[in-house]
């Protein structure tokens, strides 16, 4: 009785690997230099506005990518307009060009470095068998990390967007920055309420919203404060559209 015997099928090269994915590794390339830009700003000693606009553009590329891969043929109508303004890609193409004409904060980059750090951890992940085995050990652990912690790393992202706008109209106040950026991320922030994919921008206005409300309500609280709270509430309240989402999704 002959006896056969099957080589096992040998993984692809790195190259051929990254071949196959040319657009997924073009986006990779993007968002790890984009990643890389925004740590560099951040570390003390090191960061300055070079690094800062360079993750701010480099992530706007990435989100006209994206766009560009999501949006439907292109029609010259109003439902057209309206299906790219609900994109996600199409909020952090806002977000980016709000910013860019602004002072640097350091959490204005913390929002799409966190996303570039998913989305550069996945691809990793999907080609890790091209890759050293130690190092594949070690993607697949940080991939299941970022996992486990992907709603809280979306919590802080949410908080952080919104965050970020009362710091902007303070800093406005105070001569920085420009009325144009803070009506840019105004409309940043009514997207991302609208959001068809990731909900938690919604989400973490309601959990503020709760938190102010059961300050406002506290007997301690000075009246004068109290009502500066639910004028407040009632103002923003009025601002926040109708919105139905469903599961969230990485922009």
């Amino acid at each position: 009785m002959a006896t056969s015997s099957e080589t096992p099928e040998q993984p692809p090269s790195l190259k051929d690997a990254l071949s196959r994915r040319k657009k997924e590794t073009a986006l990779f390339l993007l968002r790890f230099a984009c990643l890389f830009c925004s740590i560099a700003f951040i570390v003390p000693f090191i960061g300055n506005n070079w690094f800062y606009s360079r993750a701010l553009l480099l992530y706007a590329v990435v989100s006209v990518v994206r766009l560009s891969q999501r949006a439907p043929a292109f029609e010259f109508s109003r439902q057209y307009l309206q299906q790219i303004f609900l994109e996600d890609s199409f909020h952090y193409l806002l977000y980016c060009f709000a910013f860019l004409g602004n002072f640097p904060l350091p959490f204005t980059v913390l929002p799409i470095s966190l996303y570039c750090l998913l989305h550069t951890a996945n691809f990793l992940k999907s080609i890790r068998e091209s890759l050293p085995y130690t190092l594949q050990t070690f993607l697949v652990r940080l991939s299941t990390g970022l996992d486990g912690a992907s709603i809280s790393i979306f919590r802080v992202i949410a908080f952080t967007e919104i965050i970020l706008f009362p710091i902007i109209v303070v800093a406005r106040i105070g001569g920085l920055g420009s009325v144009f950026n803070i009506l840019l991320h105004y409309q940043f922030l009514t997207l991302r309420y609208l959001s068809r994919r990731n909900p938690y921008t919604k989400v973490a206005f309601n959990e503020l919203r709760l938190k102010f409300e059961s300050m406002a309500a506290h007997p301690s609280c000075p009246s004068i404060v109290r009502k500066a709270i639910t004028r407040g509430i009632a103002f923003i309240s009025r601002l926040s559209p109708a919105v139905a989402y469903s599961t969230p999704e990485r922009p």
